[in-house]
């Protein structure tokens, strides 16, 4: 038999690159929301326009 000097194929094991980023950029974009809704929570006013109800004009 003979003997083949060709580098091994590259096997991926993970999620490619792009795929990784994309992740990144899903968790990064919702910190601002998650930030926000922490401070309602905790009683904050911080987002919400002077003069307005969070729940909406009462009828």
């Amino acid at each position: 038999m003979t003997q083949s000097l060709a580098p091994a194929a590259r096997t991926t094991t993970g999620p490619g690159r792009a795929r990784r980023i994309l992740r990144a950029v899903a968790v990064v974009s919702c910190v601002p929301y998650l930030g926000l809704k922490t401070a309602w929570i905790a009683g904050s006013h911080v987002g919400i326009p002077e003069g307005t109800s969070p729940t909406g004009p009462r009828r």
